[in-house]
Order: structure tokens, then C-alpha cells, then sequence
């Protein structure tokens, strides 16, 4: 990684966060793999050994389609109740007034609850993409939270429905606009984390491969 070039544009305010559910680890916030595990353990055994993968969007629609939505997203809720550690990491960000704009795929607050409502603004759907304030970190949580349930993204559904049918339209045209325009440093993102490549090689195939560097840590 060149970090150089990387700090550079940083200074000159031409990189975007992309905040993964590894970001909130030290604070507490669960893995992908507990979430699963959350809802395996609600699962019989004999729906558990028909599964074909453990990623969390799959299982969650393998779930949804035996016990419904509202047991979904309750199992999902509870995880998200977790006792908060350390957030230095969340409140370090907050001193670094170079980054104007925080893309995240969690279901936590821990960003926005860090920053406060003086220094941030949320834009969970298209209807948050209105009158953005200037004077304000923007923080777009792409995968929704539970403020708002109906705007949750988990299943393999909710994915097909954001992309390819485009529920939120306005919202996902400012995530491209970022990705055309500014650096993105990923932070807290695996190798293995299928579903942002898959957001990535969307919006590669949309710009032609168009993109200015993509950072991950």
C-alpha cells in the first residue's frame, strides 16, 4: 500500500471512508459469524443440515423464509444490544476533520453516537438525501439500522432489491458519485467479505471501471 499517496489525499480532503463491522470490534460490536450463529442456534437441525453456506445473507434468507421478518431482524436487534469497550478508534476518527463523508455497512450507532448530533448527520434512505447540511460529517449507512427496520439490508433479497431494483435510487447514485470521485479507504472489511466486493464490481461494471484507488485495511 502506497501510504504516502494515501495520506497525502487525505490532507487534501479526497478520501471517503468505508467503514465494515471490523471497525466496531474493540467496541464490542459482533462478527458476521455470531450473527449466523444467532440465528442457527433458532434453526432445527434438520434446516441447519440443508444449508449450503454460512454467510450471513444467506442464512438470514434461508431464516426469513421458515420464521419471517420480524424474527429475523428481532435475533439481529438483540445482537446489536451489545456492551460498548473501548471506542477510542470511533473517537480518534473524530478528530480527523479531513474525512467528510463516512460510508458504512454496519447496523451499530457507534459512529454516529460518537460524533453526536452537532458534528454528524445520518443518511440511512433516499428520503435523509435532501438539504445535506455543510457543516457536518455525513455519515451514509448503506445497510440501514434498526431506527428504521424497514430500511434493514441482510437477506439475499434486501441486496437484490438495493441493486438491482434500486429501492433507495438517490442514495446509491451519491455512493457512486463518491467511489468516481474520491479515494476509499476500507477499513474493517475481510477478504472474505463477499457482499462489498459485490458493491465494488457493481459499480466498476456501471462506470465502465472508472475509479479512482481503492485502500483496504
Amino acid at each position: 500500500m502506497d501510504f504516502k499517496n494515501l495520506i497525502e489525499n487525505i490532507r487534501k480532503e479526497r478520501v471517503t471512508l468505508f467503514l465494515g463491522s471490523g471497525f466496531s470490534f474493540k467496541a464490542g460490536g459482533p462478527r458476521s459469524s455470531v450473527l449466523v450463529d444467532s440465528l442457527l442456534s433458532k434453526m432445527s437441525s434438520e434446516e441447519r443440515n440443508s444449508l449450503t453456506g454460512k454467510q450471513l445473507d444467506y442464512v438470514a434468507e434461508e431464516y426469513e423464509q421458515v420464521y419471517g421478518r420480524d424474527s429475523l431482524l428481532e435475533i439481529i436487534k438483540a445482537q446489536m444490544d451489545f456492551k460498548r469497550k473501548d471506542l477510542s478508534d470511533h473517537e480518534f476518527l473524530t478528530q480527523i476533520p479531513h474525512f467528510h463523508r463516512i460510508i458504512t455497512t454496519n447496523y451499530d450507532t457507534l459512529i454516529e453516537d460518537v460524533y453526536g448530533k452537532e458534528k454528524c448527520y445520518v443518511v440511512r434512505n433516499t428520503k435523509d438525501c435532501v438539504n445535506f447540511p455543510s457543516d457536518k460529517t455525513l455519515i451514509f449507512k448503506i445497510h440501514g439500522d434498526f431506527s428504521e427496520k424497514n430500511n434493514v439490508i441482510i437477506t439475499k433479497d434486501d441486496y437484490t432489491a438495493f441493486f438491482v431494483r434500486r429501492r433507495n435510487p438517490l442514495l446509491w447514485i451519491l455512493i457512486q458519485a463518491e467511489v468516481l470521485t474520491n479515494d476509499i479507504l476500507f477499513i474493517g472489511y475481510s477478504l472474505e467479505d463477499s457482499n462489498i466486493f459485490e458493491i465494488m464490481k457493481t459499480i466498476k461494471s456501471e462506470t465502465g471501471g472508472h475509479t479512482r484507488n481503492f485502500y483496504l485495511i
